[in-house]
């Protein structure tokens, strides 16, 4: 059975088999619903992990408005 995962960008849940595209960072591998999101975490990895700031909520919720029929 495959494992959930969530999407460090948009925060999207998706199972480790349906992920569109894949990046390994620091010995980890991260999943992603869509190549653009990948993207997104590949300019600043360190952006997207470890405690989420107010800040960076409100960038992620900026990007995820963004993407909206161009993510999935």
């Amino acid at each position: 059975m495959p494992e959930r995962v969530r999407d460090p960008v948009c925060g999207m849940e998706l199972e480790e088999d349906q992920a569109a595209a894949t990046y390994e960072y620091k010995g980890k591998t991260y999943y992603f619903c869509a190549l653009s999101c990948r993207e997104e975490f590949e300019r600043d990895p360190e952006k997207y992990l470890g405690k989420e700031t107010e800040e960076h909520r409100r960038r992620r919720g900026r990007f995820w408005r963004g993407l909206i029929g161009r993510c999935h």
